[in-house]
């Protein structure tokens, strides 16, 4: 018997900031101020997190300017959609944020 499952489009934006980060807490901010989105949105605490493998669980293994294979800035971000992972850290980071939720790039940056 053959079973069709349908296969619901999730958009999901995991996001690693520092709480001690200017760029990272206005980020906060305008997420938490921004009208509902149809985007999935997990905040998490880099204080809260001990090992890079334990970001890497979240996200998965960062490639790019890293330093010994760790992000040199806050906010790391991932975002799934339609089973694709892009993943950023730092400006680039920031940028992806700004480009899925949509919110305002002047005052961000």
């Amino acid at each position: 018997m053959k079973i069709n499952i349908p296969i619901r489009k999730i958009e999901k934006l995991i996001i690693i900031y520092a709480d001690w980060s200017l760029h990272d807490r206005k980020i906060m901010e305008s997420i938490r101020t921004m009208p509902e989105s149809t985007v999935m949105v997990e905040l998490h605490n880099l204080d809260h997190y001990k090992t890079q493998a334990e970001i890497d669980e979240l996200i998965g293994v960062l490639s790019g300017s890293t330093w010994c294979g760790y992000p040199t800035h806050t906010p790391i971000v991932g975002y799934w959609k339609d089973g694709i992972l892009e993943k950023a850290f730092g400006y680039e980071g920031r940028s992806l944020i700004v480009r899925v939720l949509g919110l305002n790039h002047e005052r961000l940056f």
